[in-house]
């Protein structure tokens, strides 16, 4: 697994890019967030099968909080998601920190985010 840092102008956002390579399954994920308190969670499905993808958002003990994207069977291809700060019923989430995790049935993933941004 390797990863990417990158600090692009303006300075209220980041971008973290990572890689992660499981033979026969390859994806490529970033998470953005921006001034506006949103992130944006980008992915690249690579390979002739359809992959099942799930997007979890976890709280620091570790209870899922949300489930902003479930597929059973998604394509070859980018897609990507925004998550607002809300919980599976669409309240608004404590601030805190929070584990936004990547998943499909070969590979998963995980970035640490804090809630909302400072």
């Amino acid at each position: 697994m390797s990863f990417i840092w990158r600090r692009p102008s303006p300075p209220q956002m980041f971008q973290y890019t990572f890689h992660c390579v499981n033979h026969p399954g390859r994806f490529v994920a970033s998470f953005e967030v921006s001034g506006d308190n949103v992130v944006l969670i980008g992915f690249d499905l690579v390979g002739a099968l359809p992959h099942r993808v799930e997007i979890n958002i976890y709280n620091r003990a570790g209870y899922l909080v949300a489930q902003p994207f479930t597929n059973n069977q998604l394509k070859p291809g980018k897609y990507s998601i925004v998550w607002q700060g809300t919980d599976a019923n669409e309240n608004n989430v404590a601030p805190g920190i929070y584990i936004v995790e990547y998943r499909t049935e070969r590979d998963s993933t995980s970035q640490i985010i804090r809630w909302p941004l400072e």
